[in-house]
């Protein structure tokens, strides 16, 4: 399952017709991590995710990226 960030980055890039390499080059960062951000197959560092939540105009935060606690039963 992907975490929130990539889904909205892919919603993001969608919904305005970007390119990941367009994107990417907004947002200073290589092209092909925007593709492992979107596949899910890589996170963004934190400097990372701060570039895309301002390349994004605050569409994709930070806090997007950060995977839920899974609840220990007690």
């Amino acid at each position: 399952m992907l975490v929130e960030g990539a889904q909205k980055l892919k919603r993001y890039l969608k919904e305005r017709g970007l390119s990941q390499e367009g994107f990417a080059a907004q947002a200073g960062v290589f092209g092909p991590q925007i593709n492992q951000f979107c596949r899910g197959a890589r996170r963004p560092s934190i400097a990372t995710a701060l570039k895309i939540e301002a390349a994004s105009g605050g569409y994709v935060l930070v806090r997007d990226w950060v995977a839920p606690r899974k609840r220990r039963a007690a």
